[in-house]
């Protein structure tokens, strides 16, 4: 008899794919930069480039995210909570980076372990 194991969100935890991290940012001003990657220090480092070509103000999120392939033909992401948020400061420009937002992050929304980097940027040699 074959276990079924699923998620919180009810995806299929399919053990060789590896869970994505999912980069969101806005602009204020109409613009805005999203993208995928296996990597969570690519997906950190594309969130700050990106919030550093933006207006002072904008924001951006890192969320973990499972490819659901249960859906195909049509596979469909299933997201995890936030787990980074950053901003662009206002006054000053600088970009801010918050890597536990929530206060409480040990670890993937599905139970996968998470690599944090430090709030000063670089991944602290873990990468």
């Amino acid at each position: 008899m074959t276990e079924e194991r699923t998620n919180a969100a009810g995806a299929f935890l399919w053990p060789w794919w590896p869970p994505l991290y999912v980069y969101d940012v806005d602009g204020g001003d109409g613009r805005g930069v999203c993208g995928v990657s296996e990597s969570f220090v690519t997906a950190r480092r594309h969130l700050i480039e990106a919030l550093r070509t933006m207006p002072n103000g904008a924001s951006g999120s890192i969320r973990q995210a499972l490819l659901d392939l249960n859906m195909l033909p049509h596979p469909d992401y299933r997201y995890g909570p936030v787990i980074v948020r950053a901003w662009r400061d206002p006054d000053t420009g600088v970009v801010r980076v918050d890597d536990n937002p929530a206060g409480r992050w040990t670890g993937g929304p599905y139970g996968t372990a998470c690599r944090m980097a430090g709030a000063e940027g670089g991944d602290g040699g873990r990468g």
